[in-house]
Order: structure tokens, then sequence, then C-alpha cells
């Protein structure tokens, strides 16, 4: 290919891109590169930005042109996905107080794959708690022009709830590869996170904070693995009971939901919208919890100071900021 022809001057320019033609005129907060992407992180979420050459290396097509795509949605309110986002970016990626015996890179792209779950699971439920008022709204609208009820069928609460179950799953495996980059013995030891357990318990004893906070965390750890394996794999004692929308009372609507048959998780029924938005704060705080606590018990000595873990609990969600961050301290 000849020097300087017009498909290397454009490709060796520098790149050009709006963010407004997405809707997003908020402004850029921060660009970081992981794991050869470009991403580019505003109010409303992360975009990745993909460069011509990726998508043609050998420049042969002088139309292929640099595409941005967002990966990462932020609510109007600061939401699970964005609170985990800001605070594995500025644990991992924006201060160094983690010991350099664990890979910052690693844990952050793993980061980076939970909010973007997180994020997916906010979309799915939002559309179903959306078609739920609707489906009410006509319900009851219909009652008095009618002699008979047309009860509504929803088409999406069970691939909701699967999906849910999927993702949550998908989030429990990144954390715990996580937990796997900072304790590398977990890479031969059973029971995952009630395995973690017992390793933090023979490290730091049966009264640390850690052990006591993955302890009351396997349950909820356990929930979300036993129900996905009842519905992929229901037995007798051991399957998910999912209702449609159904009229338990005269002229009353309840709304899809769902009961756990599992001997040592079992769950009454629960519409599927509630109990996708709790477990969802629950992970969240489940996922956090373990970040900052792997993040306490290996900081880095910086000269004749430690790094320690901060709160910023008043200011997280009035500035949408990280609840947490590094900061300097005088050794003791």
């Amino acid at each position: 290919m000849a020097k300087g022809n017009k498909i290397d001057r454009i490709r060796n320019s520098a790149v050009e891109f709006d963010l407004k033609e997405a809707g997003d005129t908020s402004g850029i907060e921060n660009v970081f590169s992981l794991d050869n992407k470009i991403y580019i992180q505003t109010k409303h979420g992360v975009y990745n930005l993909k460069l011509a050459d990726e998508i043609d290396p050998n420049r042969t097509n002088i139309l292929v042109q640099n595409s941005i795509q967002k990966v990462i949605h932020f609510d109007d309110k600061y939401s699970e996905t964005e609170w985990i986002f800001r605070t594995a970016h500025a644990l991992f990626q924006q201060d160094d107080g983690m010991s350099e015996t664990i890979n910052k890179d690693a844990v952050f792209k793993l980061c980076i794959s939970m909010a973007m779950d997180f994020s997916y699971i906010q979309n799915a439920v939002k559309r179903i708690i959306a078609d739920e008022k609707l489906e009410e709204v006509n319900f009851f609208e219909n009652l008095s022009k009618t002699k008979s009820l047309l009860t509504p069928h929803s088409n999406d609460h069970e691939g909701a709830l699967t999906t849910f179950l999927y993702k949550a799953s998908h989030i429990h495996r990144d954390l715990f590869e996580i937990i796997k980059l900072a304790y590398p013995e977990m890479q031969n030891r059973k029971g995952m996170y009630s395995g973690f357990q017992k390793l933090l318990q023979e490290k730091y004893g049966k009264d640390d904070l850690f052990v006591r906070f993955v302890g009351d965390s396997l349950h909820q750890l356990n929930t979300i693995k036993n129900a996905r394996n009842c519905y992929e794999h229901p037995k007798n004692g051991h399957q998910l009971h999912i209702r449609n929308y159904h009229q338990t009372k005269p002229n009353e609507l309840m709304i899809p939901s769902f009961r756990i048959e599992h001997k040592d998780t079992p769950h009454g029924f629960v519409g599927i919208s509630l109990f996708i938005e709790t477990m969802l704060g629950n992970i969240a705080s489940i996922v956090e919890g373990i970040l900052v606590l792997i993040c306490i018990k290996n900081p880095r000595s910086f000269g004749g100071f430690q790094y320690c873990i901060i709160e910023n609990r008043d200011l997280m969600n009035q500035h949408r900021l990280s609840r947490y961050q590094w900061s300097l301290l005088p050794r003791a």
C-alpha cells in the first residue's frame, strides 16, 4: 500500500466521535483502556470505542469508520450498575493502593463484565414492571366496561426470570474469579463460596469481618444457584413453579410470580419483578462488600505510609461518587 494514501491519512489522524447522536450530552468523565479496548465513561454510562482498524486491520475499505457502542447503562438515579462500576474503578484503576501481587487489570476486567450483567438485568426488569403497570391499568379500566374480564398473559416474565438467574450466575462466577486472583489457594479448593469462607476462617479466625460477611452472604448466593438448577434440571422436590397473571379474589389482579421448591433454599410465591429487584440489590451489596474486603486485606505500603480504604457514604448518592476509595495514612 502506497505511503500516505487516503485511507492511511484517515486512519492515522485524530479520533473523532460524537456522543450526542446517542442522546448523551452529559460530557466525558473518564477515558480508559482495558484489554486493548478503549472505554469512555459519562454520567449516563460506559461506551466502547472501536477503531476502524479493529474492523478492517488491513485497511482495504475506506468506508469503514470508527464506531461507538454503549455497553453499560447508568440510570438517572444512582443504580446498582453504576454503584458497582464506580466502586471497581476507584479501587482498581483510579488509585494504586492494591497489593502488587494482585493483577488489578484482570480484576477490573471482571468488574466490567459484572457491571454489564447488572445493566442487562436492570433493563429487563424495567420492561416487565412497565408491562405490569400497563396491564393493571387495562384490567381495571375494563372492569366497568365488560361483563367478563380478560385476564392478561405475559410472555416476558418467565424469560426475564430465567435471564436474571443466568446473568446472576455469571456475576457470581466473575466474582469468584476475582476471589481466586486475590487468594490463589482457592484454585484447588472445593465448595466455591463456602470453601472460601473456610479458607478465610483459617487465615483470619472465625470472628473476622470478612469471614462473617461471606457467611452471611451464602444463603443469597445459594438461592440463585439452586433456583437456576431447579429451572434447568427439574425433578421431584427440586423445581420452580411459575404462575402468570391470575386472580385470587374478585376484581384483584396478581402479577406473575414463582416459588422455589428446594430443601435447602425454599421460597414461597413472590412477584417475579419484586424478586429480581430485591435480589439485584442484595447481589450488588455482596459484590461490593467482597471487593472492598479484598482490598482491606491486601493493601500495599508506600514509604512510611499504609494504604487503607475510606468510605464516602454521605457523598455517594448526591455526587454519584464511589462509596469507597483508597487513602494513605501514616503507619502506626
